[in-house]
């Protein structure tokens, strides 16, 4: 060992020789086996091959990698095609790498079927949907045309004289101021109907028939009062007009009430729900009538106003459109006794009913009718 006097030798620090770093396998190598490449030294150290380390030893060269393991970099790098993206329900390309013709073909044939079911359900259906079904306005009520508008139904007739009072019979002025009003209809262009156009009899529930044999037609029958039996006070002081409408429609499917099978088809049977719908916009066109025919009647004659008044009445219970009754004054009271007694007032009388049916009629034309009452008056 040296003298304690003596400094020790300077160590050298060990020189750390370059790492052998592993290579990912080449895509062509066998999985297990792999490459190593020299250790690349620092940055800004020169060497040279062969190399020497700190004490002059020479460091064994790299192997070398086999040509058949390096990938060429005089060939170009091509990318493979990206594959046509399909889509739902296309099929499998054509010759040229496009999608063939055929799938479009399916494609719209698909679209012509759905549309051609869609045809056929509403043929099946017939007509046009119900207005609620699409939220749509209800479309306003059809024009008369060719159909009858109004019927006017002069009371009695025949073996029926009605009220007699002061050498009135009422049989006979319902028929001639029926037959007044419907002259004055016509003569505004107005197609109208007489229940009976002479002296005969016709039973009620053939008025009513004939009432719901014009869909849309308003019925008016003409009647005139009698207070004879009420004693001799009451007969000198009932005076005055008035008209009746009903508001419990008779829901019957006899003869002489609604006409259900020409209402929906024969055979078919009545909606509930329609029925009720076509009874009250029934005795809500009603009231609107009598109220019309009403005012027209006192502005005209300046007779005692008795108002409108509801009353299930047979006719007008049972005709299924808009429907009233007028009594066009007492023949029992002695001063109406004589003016029923005049022709002039008569046509007085007649033309004041014809413009309350106008004043209704042109009224109820801007309104909407309900989808079922549509159907009912075949619209």
């Amino acid at each position: 060992m040296p003298d304690a006097d003596e400094p020790p030798p300077p160590v050298e620090p060990p020189t750390a020789e370059p790492a052998n770093i592993p290579t990912p396998p080449h895509p062509e190598t066998d999985p297990g086996e792999s490459t190593v490449l020299p250790a690349q030294p620092a940055s800004g150290v020169q060497t040279a091959f062969p190399e020497t380390d700190c004490e002059g030893s020479t460091v064994p060269p790299a192997p070398a990698i086999p040509a058949s393991k390096l990938l060429s970099l005089e060939a170009p790098l091509t990318e493979a095609p990206p594959a046509p993206v399909r889509r739902r329900f296309e099929g499998p390309p054509g010759a040229d790498g496009k999608l063939s013709s055929h799938v479009w073909r399916r494609h719209w044939c698909g679209v012509g079927g759905v549309v051609l079911l869609a045809a056929c359900v509403c043929a099946l259906i017939g007509g046009p949907w119900p207005a609620w079904r699409w939220n749509t306005p209800t479309p306003e009520r059809p024009p008369p045309g060719g159909a009858v508008a109004v019927i006017i139904d002069p009371g009695h007739g025949g073996g029926d004289s009605g009220a007699v009072s002061q050498g009135v019979v009422e049989k006979d002025l319902n028929l001639d101021v029926g037959r007044r009003v419907a002259q004055s209809l016509s003569a505004r262009g107005i197609k109208v109907r007489l229940t009976r156009e002479d002296d005969h009899f016709i039973t009620l529930e053939e008025r009513v028939r004939m009432g719901n044999s014009q869909p849309g037609a308003v019925f008016v029958s003409i009647h005139f009062n009698d207070a004879s039996g009420d004693g001799r006070v009451a007969m000198n002081r009932a005076s005055g007009i008035e008209t009746f409408y009903s508001e419990n429609k008779a829901m019957s499917a006899s003869a002489g009430g609604w006409m259900w099978a020409s209402l929906f088809g024969a055979g078919a049977k009545a909606d509930p729900v329609a029925v009720h719908e076509v009874g009250l916009w029934s005795a809500r066109e009603g009231a609107s009538l009598a109220q019309s025919i009403q005012s027209a009647l006192v502005a005209s004659t300046a007779a005692t106003d008795r108002g409108i008044k509801e009353r299930s009445l047979y006719v007008t219970r049972r005709v299924r459109g808009p429907s009233v009754l007028v009594e066009g004054g007492f023949v029992s009271h002695p001063a109406e006794a004589r003016l029923l007694g005049d022709p002039a007032y008569r046509q007085k009388l007649a033309d004041a009913i014809a413009d309350g049916i106008v004043r209704y009629l042109d009224a109820a034309s801007r309104q909407p009718l309900p989808a079922a009452v549509l159907a009912s008056l075949g619209a």
